[in-house]
């Protein structure tokens, strides 16, 4: 039975019958044609609802490079975060649909700040209490922009939530501890680590062991001591196959 839409073929819905000796009748067949007019359309239907998904997926990830493009200082911290978050979850373990979750996540984490105006954003020095509260608005605004998107359902929580504390002080729900997501938990890290080795307007980067540092130093305020862990044995790792690199003639 010829799959048509409008006319227009979307393929073939086939039925057999093991039993040679009964033959299929007429009422079969308008059967089998109602029930495909209905596979057609959820087809359709189906290919509708992924063109639009996609292009509102391009969508926001333009408006992630937009974010970065406006900043001269954060250039690349998006990629970086979803590359370092899932050299956290490889050493924790977690699964290849996790990984990618964390990937698009750091990608994604910031683009909320594009609903947060120039002159805060960029702001050259500290911001005040109300600046403050309006900078503190943007994982919820990445939420509002990424939820729409089937595809990314489990990247929602942890845009929401990438600011909060493991003492229960972050923003915007001041979850604590393992109320946290673990993916969120994952990318405070990632993010945190990323931003103190990179230049910013308000000051310059750290070097890295002053970096390790500061990771330490926040170990169970600031951030999972757990995701601390497993990204110092990241650096520690990656340091010593720069060390035999170096050693090797």
């Amino acid at each position: 039975m010829p799959l048509k839409l409008r006319d227009h073929p979307v393929g073939v819905l086939t039925v057999l019958r093991s039993d040679t000796s009964r033959s299929f009748t007429e009422d079969d067949e308008l059967l089998l044609h109602s029930i495909g007019s209905q596979v057609a359309v959820a087809i359709e239907n189906y290919r509708l609802n992924l063109s639009v998904e996609r292009t509102y997926m391009e969508t926001i990830l333009a408006l992630a490079l937009a974010v970065e493009a406006k900043d001269p200082y954060s250039a690349g911290h998006s990629k970086r975060v979803g590359f370092y978050a899932m050299q956290i979850g490889e050493v924790m373990g977690l699964d290849e649909e996790m990984l990618h979750t964390l990937n698009d996540a750091g990608i994604l984490h910031d683009i909320g700040k594009i609903g947060i105006k120039d002159e805060i954003l960029l702001k050259p020095s500290a911001l005040n209490p109300e600046e403050w509260k309006i900078m503190q608005q943007h994982p919820l605004i990445g939420e509002a922009i990424v939820k729409p998107v089937q595809s990314l359902s489990k990247v929602v929580a942890l845009v929401r939530h990438h600011h909060e504390r493991f003492d229960g002080r972050g923003y915007p729900s001041a979850l604590k501890g393992e109320e946290i997501p673990l993916g969120a938990r994952i990318l405070a890290v990632a993010d945190g680590y990323d931003s103190m080795i990179t230049d910013r307007p308000y000051r310059k980067r750290l070097s890295l062991e002053e970096t390790k540092a500061e990771l330490q130093r926040g170990a169970g305020t600031q951030y999972d001591p757990a995701m601390v862990k497993a990204f110092l044995n990241v650096l520690e790792t990656k340091e010593q196959h720069l060390a035999s690199a170096q050693s090797t003639p």
